[in-house]
């Protein structure tokens, strides 16, 4: 996915299927997308939040939280047909 500002000018691609956010212009380019604002980009906490978004966390396999307490580590097998998730929750006092 590429964010980008208005200045960007018109978009590539295909209109995007799921192009619902009010502040951006989705279209499909490739395996991926392109999001182009519809208006100036003056909030960085706005345009972190909206990334998110639009990046979308649908096909995660797994989500963590509070990552300060954990270490995680992935593990596949060289053909590519098995993996290990190892997960490490701590907490000190």
């Amino acid at each position: 996915m590429l964010i980008a500002g208005p200045e960007w000018g018109p978009a590539p691609g295909a209109p995007a299927r799921y192009s619902n956010h009010r502040r951006y212009s989705s279209r499909t380019l490739g395996k991926g997308g392109v999001a182009i604002a519809t208006s100036d980009m003056d909030d960085p906490y706005v345009v972190a939040n909206d990334s998110v978004v639009l990046v979308s966390h649908r096909h995660d396999l797994s989500r963590f939280w509070n990552g300060g307490a954990l270490s995680a580590f992935l593990t596949t097998s060289p053909d590519r047909k098995r993996s290990i998730a190892q997960m490490l929750f701590f907490f000190c006092e």
